[in-house]
């Protein structure tokens, strides 16, 4: 697991943190994850560290995202993510 989920409660943001291999598996546990803290503190916004992110998801696993997000792990529709983008372009 080379992610991690944590709750800062100074900004009331939830902040997501890849560091190193991630595969499909671990990004949908880790967006789980980050979910239930969001709708437990009822947060509204996600800042997703993947600067040093690796991963080779096929685009079937990205176009899945969003309906289990949504749809299967209940994600509000309100929520605003910010993203900070891989340092390395061929990880996204």
């Amino acid at each position: 697991m080379n992610w991690k989920v944590k709750f800062d409660e100074k900004y009331r943001v939830v902040v997501l943190v890849y560091n190193g291999s991630n595969s499909a598996k671990d990004l949908f546990e880790s967006s789980i994850s980050a979910i239930e803290i969001t709708n437990k503190k009822k947060v509204y916004k996600v800042l997703v560290e993947s600067q040093n992110i690796i991963t080779n998801l096929n685009r079937a696993d990205i176009f899945k995202l969003p309906y289990e997000l949504y749809n299967k792990w209940g994600m509000n529709k309100s929520i605003r993510i910010a993203l900070l983008k891989p340092k390395d372009i061929e990880a996204q």
